[in-house]
């Protein structure tokens, strides 16, 4: 079942900051937070220890949720998005995909799926390499 979508959120589900307040990606999944639409009773597995909820939606689909994104303040704005069909997001900060020693973006963030102006969703794969920072004045910047 794919789900017809007008645009994207404007803004985070989690924290509300605005597109582009931390880094140019868009996250929906990574392995200890995330949402996905689809079929009642295939349900994404969170991992151990993860809280998950799910929230029924009108044409039968179930919108999965899961670490914070399960809290009820959230699962219900992102049930709202996805009746009004905007596409839910979740910025860098709130995905801890920023640099720990000044707190700016990373240059890509690891394990997380993102999404496109187009809709399209890709997966940015772990590799054992550092991700380097986006501010230049920081020494993770090199």
């Amino acid at each position: 079942m794919a789900q017809k979508w007008d645009k994207l959120s404007t803004s985070c589900i989690i924290c509300g900051a605005p597109y582009g307040k931390y880094g140019e990606f868009r996250l929906v999944a990574q392995q200890p937070r995330g949402f996905t639409i689809g079929e009642p009773g295939k349900p994404r597995i969170a991992g151990k220890g993860i809280p998950s909820a799910e929230a029924e939606l009108e044409d039968g689909t179930v919108l999965h949720a899961w670490g914070e994104l399960s809290e009820p303040e959230i699962l219900e704005k992102l049930v709202e998005a996805v009746l009004n069909r905007e596409h839910p997001w979740f910025c860098m900060k709130c995905g801890h995909r920023v640099c720990s020693e000044c707190g700016a973006p990373l240059e890509q963030p690891p394990g997380s799926d993102i999404i496109g102006d187009d809709f399209q969703t890709c997966h940015v794969p772990i590799f054992p390499i550092p991700y380097k920072c986006t501010n230049p004045s920081c020494p993770h910047s090199k």
